[in-house]
């Protein structure tokens, strides 16, 4: 079995998340991803069909960000708070411009890019320093080649749009200046801050998720909302994701469509690491709320398709002092006749 078959065989997060600027490594705009761009260097098939030393030392030269070294793949995560505070950090700590932020549905990804977990490549390629790099790696995927946007696949946003539509109020203390320099430590610090205390329901804030999702589109702004609620801890019960679905169906927001949910098994949700708990709180309402959006969409084509019966009368039995249909219309006959009699 190849690399690639055992990264992909323990699942993948049907949605992900990037940022890159213009100060990223290779090319990065809306429409294209090319990692080695500027490097004067070529694509292999795959990671599988790299000298396994190259390999290796390329993985490690990307996830401890030696700029130096051409990368054939692009890194992307299933947290976006993870990637808010890169942004942060590109745009405020290093004061890079055209900071954008991505968000991906993998189910349209290309099935000639592949699709890589950093922790599975940390440790297959036994890369040095493995401990503190499997620390950085959690919730990371590699995807392998150039990508080329098409319809479905992902939507790119300019970061400050998104400041301007009042993420920094969905996300508090996000932009704290005392922290732009200290990446790694200031995610840990938030993912604490949010997750401690007791969960509250889905739709609590839920207005102030909703401006920075518009920016995404309608398309993807239910996406967008759903990594935005969980970004601090939730409770995931029935009776809260079913307010959630409510509150989301009532302002006319599209739920995400993917059908990686269609056949959802366990092995999805081992496809994110226990400690990036925002991204295991994304792709289990992804699910609670998909089977709602499915149980709805049932429910309302089974109110247009089910046929009308009309009520069955038989004329030849009648209860006692009952006119049949026959009768009661001869009788208004008569009596319209005679109304136009005395009014003539």
């Amino acid at each position: 079995m190849s690399i690639s078959q055992r990264t992909n065989s323990s699942g993948k997060p049907p949605f992900l998340f990037r940022v890159a600027s213009d100060e990223s490594r290779g090319f990065n705009s809306t429409d294209e991803i090319d990692p080695p761009h500027g490097y004067n260097a070529q694509y292999h098939s795959d990671l599988a069909s790299i000298p396994f030393d190259k390999t290796g030392q390329m993985v490690y030269d990307h996830l401890t960000s030696r700029f130096e070294a051409p990368s054939e793949v692009s890194s992307w995560s299933i947290s976006l708070l993870e990637v808010l505070v890169r942004a942060v950090y590109k745009a405020h700590g290093k004061g890079e411009a055209e900071v954008l932020i991505y968000l991906m549905d993998t189910n349209a990804l290309p099935a000639s890019n592949g699709l890589y977990k950093s922790e599975d490549l940390v440790r297959e390629y036994k890369v040095g320093w493995a401990k503190d790099i499997l620390e950085f790696a959690k919730g990371e995927y590699l995807i392998h080649g150039k990508l080329h946007h098409t319809e479905g696949l992902w939507k790119a946003v300019d970061f400050n749009d998104l400041l301007a539509a009042g993420l920094g109020d969905a996300f508090l203390r996000l932009t704290n200046q005392s922290y732009v320099d200290q990446m790694f430590q200031r995610i840990k610090v938030l993912r604490m801050a949010y997750f401690r205390g007791p969960a509250t329901p889905l739709s609590t804030y839920l207005p102030v998720f909703r401006k920075p999702a518009r920016c995404f589109g309608p398309t993807w702004e239910g996406a967008v909302i759903i990594a935005l609620v969980t970004s601090r801890k939730r409770d995931l019960s029935e009776d809260s994701a079913d307010g959630l679905f409510s509150e989301l169906q009532s302002h006319g927001t599209l739920l995400p469509q993917s059908s990686w949910c269609s056949d959802v098994s366990p092995r999805v949700f081992e496809c994110v690491n226990r400690d990036v708990k925002e991204g295991v709180q994304f792709v289990k309402l992804l699910y609670l709320l998909h089977r709602r959006g499915t149980a709805h969409a049932a429910i309302a084509r089974a109110a247009v398709t089910k046929p009308v019966q009309k009520p069955t009368v038989r004329h030849d039995v009648l209860l006692e002092g009952q006119e049949s249909d026959c009768e009661t219309s001869a009788k208004k006959r008569l009596r319209l006749a005679c109304i136009r009699v005395i009014e003539s």
